[in-house]
């Protein structure tokens, strides 16, 4: 993460592998079921372009999506909307 401002109620956070910035917005951290995030906490998160530029649109942790690869039972807990455009962000 570059930064986040938990009173401000948003921060940027960066993807590997790519140049530029995610903005990643509060209220998105909390449909995900985050309170806030660490610098260097892996997550996984779906990218979409905004007005301004690319823009989380939901975020899980990083332990939940890789255990839904592993079990077929798991998997079917992970939304949908996580198969497009998921990456791997760093905080």
């Amino acid at each position: 993460m570059k930064w986040f401002d938990k009173a401000k109620g948003f921060g940027f956070a960066t993807v590997f592998g790519q140049k530029g910035d995610i903005f990643l917005h509060i209220e998105v951290l909390r449909h995900g079921g985050f309170a806030d995030l660490t610098v260097g906490e892996a997550i996984a998160i779906r990218i979409v372009d905004g007005r301004r530029g690319l823009m989380a649109a939901q975020i899980l942790t990083w332990d939940r999506v890789i255990e839904s690869e592993r079990s077929p039972q798991s998997a079917a807990n992970v939304p949908l909307l996580l198969k497009p455009r998921l990456v791997a962000g760093v905080l």
